[in-house]
């Protein structure tokens, strides 16, 4: 295990252009060798609307680190505000079920309490969304990197992952 988590520790910083979710893909026994641990988003409602093909959003209200807007496609849901103020992203129709519980009425996102991997990163990071139309995002040293499933990653900034993410099960 040891070996494992030293060689792992070596490819993450083997440049900066891999990156997670596109080029480097660790499963998730390599995130709990990294010091990772099972997590689930705590199930606070989060507000939607769906998107019209063309429509333009910022990921954040405050001048968006990333440098970029998202074009959302025809459908798409758009959550947010986030627990960032202003933080929005969008899901496509037919992955929106995999990750939340659907209020039409409402027009409520309910997170599912599924298991994903975490593992707070000791380095900035890169990844790139599945949603994110080839974009990149890039976090500090300290924040969180999320596995949801193959090729499926998010960067979560620390304070925003200690308010929305279970950590009963962090390491100590």
């Amino acid at each position: 295990m040891k070996l494992l988590l030293e060689n792992w520790r070596k490819y993450i910083n083997e440049g900066s252009e891999r990156i997670f979710g596109r080029d480097k893909n660790p499963s998730d026994e390599e995130i709990i060798a990294m010091g990772g641990f099972p997590t689930f988003k705590l199930p606070d409602p989060i507000q939607f609307k769906i998107g019209k093909k063309g429509q333009r959003i910022e990921p954040s209200l405050e001048k968006p680190k990333e440098g970029f807007d998202i074009v959302v496609d025809d459908g798409y849901f758009i959550l947010g505000p986030g627990p960032k103020k202003g933080e929005y992203w969008q899901t496509p129709p037919h992955e929106i079920h995999k990750k939340y519980i659907i209020d039409m009425d409402k027009m409520v996102a309910i997170p599912r309490s599924e298991d994903r991997y975490a593992v707070q990163m000791e380095d900035p990071f890169t990844w790139a969304p599945t949603w994110g139309k080839g974009n990149t995002y890039t976090n500090k040293a300290d924040d969180f990197l999320v596995r949801y499933g193959d090729n499926d990653y998010g960067g979560i900034d620390y304070e925003t992952f200690l308010d929305t993410y279970d950590t009963s099960r962090a390491p100590k």
